[in-house]
């Protein structure tokens, strides 16, 4: 099973109530030129990454802190500390940092829209522009909300939330931090075993024909989603207590912003598996529970 790099980085990083009397205000429809903006200042990050600093990841089962420092020997790597394990550095793409967090961008910006017009909002670097992003056609589905600083347009806080306003995910720039000292560090490469390969049909047939039992798919997806990424592996998965080598196939499927997980192994395993399927990482992007 690929095991990407990242993940063990940064991972992936309520409203009020109303009285009753209060006078409902429907939010006004956003402007054709906001969503422009919207997915401009979205690829833009891409290129101009998250603000450097230390920043707070929120998950409902933990909260931890990751430092990010340009390299100094490149200005596309960005630097990944550890507070807790000052020896654990890392260091990755700006834009594959950007991917392993938002997704893939382009997908994302096919199936959602920008549901309100821009707002602004204070930050410790500044002011900042919101977005917020909705499923096209689903208002009572899963959102997300970035600020982009005003001046550099980096990513200063990502917030994804269910419909209910329930926040799955947050990631929250805290400030600059205490100056580090850095040396330069080549962006470190996944870990990806020789059969996997992502979104081409061909790449995938010839995956199939590798993984030495049925691969099966789910005949129909949720709007939206599509194959985003798969592979197969006869390792140790990482995480089992045995050290016995399981193959597995597993295929992941995403909207750009959520994710769903497919797990396949011989009948034999089935029983493994499942117990592995539910303690997994799923890597970037909220995760469905996972299918075996």
């Amino acid at each position: 099973m690929a095991r990407p790099n990242l993940t063990l980085l940064l991972g992936v990083l309520a409203g009020a109530g109303l009285g009753a009397g209060t006078l409902a205000m429907w939010p006004q429809a956003p402007a054709a030129e906001d969503g422009a903006a919207a997915g401009t200042a979205l690829r833009d990050a891409m290129l101009t990454g998250f603000a450097h600093g230390d920043w707070r990841i929120d998950e409902p089962m933990r909260t931890r802190v990751r430092s990010l420092h340009r390299d100094p020997g490149d200005a596309d790597v960005v630097q990944i500390l550890v507070p807790e394990a000052p020896a654990a550095r890392h260091a990755t793409r700006q834009a594959d940092l950007v991917r392993f967090v938002l997704g893939d961008v382009d997908q994302f910006l096919r199936s959602y829209s920008l549901s309100r017009p821009v707002a602004w909002a204070d930050t410790p670097l500044g002011r900042a522009r919101v977005f917020e992003w909705r499923k096209d056609g689903f208002e009572a589905a899963a959102f997300r909300k970035v600020w982009f600083d005003e001046a550099s347009g980096r990513v200063v806080r990502v917030e994804e939330r269910a419909a209910d306003g329930f926040v799955f995910r947050s990631l929250s720039w805290l400030g600059v931090g205490r100056p580090v000292e850095l040396t330069p560090m080549a962006p470190e490469r996944e870990r990806i075993p020789p059969k996997i390969c992502e979104r081409d049909v061909s790449c995938f047939e010839e995956f199939v024909r590798h993984v030495p039992f049925p691969v099966y798919e789910p005949s129909a997806l949720p709007p939206g989603f599509v194959r985003v990424q798969y592979g197969f592996d006869d390792r140790p998965p990482r995480g089992d207590r045995s050290k016995e080598g399981m193959p597995i196939a597993w295929i992941s499927y995403g909207d750009g912003m959520l994710r769903m997980n497919l797990f396949l192994a011989p009948p034999a395993q089935m029983e493994r598996l499942a117990d592995l399927a539910r303690s997994t990482d799923a890597g970037p992007g909220p995760s469905a529970c996972p299918t075996t």
